[in-house]
């Protein structure tokens, strides 16, 4: 989207993105997901296999995960289950952290 100058269109467009997430919380299936100890250095990680099966974002039935980092004030990522699927594939799992090969 191109940015265009004035409050009122800024407005329109933060209120219809302020909408979505909203639409997001109450109308699809959300799992949270939330990292203790593994979020340090701005990695995320996301389980997809364990003791050989598929698991976590593999097998969830949710539409969303929220990512939430513990802290005082949490961080919250929101992500489609199904966009992140298709992208498992690409990715390999190295002590925790997922580097893109």
């Amino acid at each position: 989207m191109e940015y265009e100058k004035g409050f009122d269109l800024d407005l329109s467009f933060g209120m219809f993105h302020e909408k979505h997430v909203e639409d997001i919380l109450r109308g699809t299936k959300i799992e949270v997901k939330t990292h203790r100890d593994k979020w340090q250095d701005d990695y995320v990680v996301i389980e997809y296999r364990s003791r050989g099966y598929d698991s976590g974002i593999l097998t969830t039935t949710a539409d969303y995960w929220i990512l939430s980092k513990e802290e005082k004030k949490p961080t919250l990522l929101f992500v489609d289950t199904e966009k992140v699927k298709k992208v498992i594939p690409f990715y390999l799992m190295v002590k925790d952290k997922l580097l893109l090969f």
